[in-house]
């Protein structure tokens, strides 16, 4: 397998470092860059799948105590 190939299968925080090392892998290489990119596009989904969630559950939140107020003002 050769560096890149090999580059695109590591997981482990070690074995990036490792590979780091080897000289198609270094800093600022493109192989580097590839793989930093990729790992930020899929935090960034990550992450909008997480605020879509909150935002779900905030709206849910929020509507309850709505109805919660809306009982209180009606039994008053």
């Amino acid at each position: 397998m050769d560096a890149n190939e090999e580059s695109k299968s590591v997981t482990k925080a070690s074995a990036m470092k490792d590979n780091r090392r080897k000289p198609c892998c270094e800093k600022g290489t493109g192989v580097d860059r590839s793989r930093t990119n990729m790992t930020s596009i899929s935090l960034t989904k990550k992450f909008k799948g997480l605020m879509i969630d909150f935002q779900a559950l905030r709206q849910k939140i929020q509507d309850e105590y709505r109805e919660v107020v809306e009982r209180r003002v009606m039994t008053s």
